[in-house]
């Protein structure tokens, strides 16, 4: 029987301190700390202006690129234009972090996949040929390229 009552204090014992460590250590706060935000992504809803830099620079070179966007959450929407490559189109994508990937979309034609990176305020895309599918089969009518977009 004294086996048991030592036994049985000791638990007793053991449980009360437990539960003392647990209840203290939440004493009088309700924040919570961590690694911060999960999933929150860079913000780039607005107008901005670059140079685009086509793949084939005989086709297309050095002209002024736009992109006017708005995001929602993690999607971004908007239009991009490079005139003088030819290219007038709408934007859909997706940022995760300070990385975005999308497409640049035009009536007609395939391709334009973009992926890109913000960084320092500036927002650099590179954006894939668009192809069209001819008599001929699938062909190039607008070079990919590159475009490094200020606001």
């Amino acid at each position: 029987m004294r086996t048991s009552l030592r036994i049985h204090r000791v638990l007793v014992a053991s449980v009360a301190a437990a539960a003392s460590i647990l209840v203290g250590s939440c004493s009088d706060s309700n924040d919570v700390t961590g690694p911060g935000p999960v999933g929150v992504s860079a913000d780039l809803s607005g107008e901005w202006r670059g140079q685009y830099l086509s793949n084939t620079p005989s086709q297309c070179s050095n002209f002024m690129a736009t992109a006017s966007l708005v995001q929602t959450g993690n999607e971004v929407r908007g239009s991009f234009k490079a005139l003088g490559c030819g290219i007038n189109g709408t934007f859909v994508g997706t940022v995760q972090g300070d990385r975005v990937t999308g497409t640049v979309g035009m009536l007609g034609c395939t391709g334009g996949g973009t992926n890109g990176q913000l960084a320092n305020g500036a927002l650099s895309l590179t954006v894939s040929d668009f192809r069209k599918d001819l008599i001929a089969g699938d062909t190039e009518v607008m070079a990919g390229g590159t475009v490094a977009f200020q606001r």
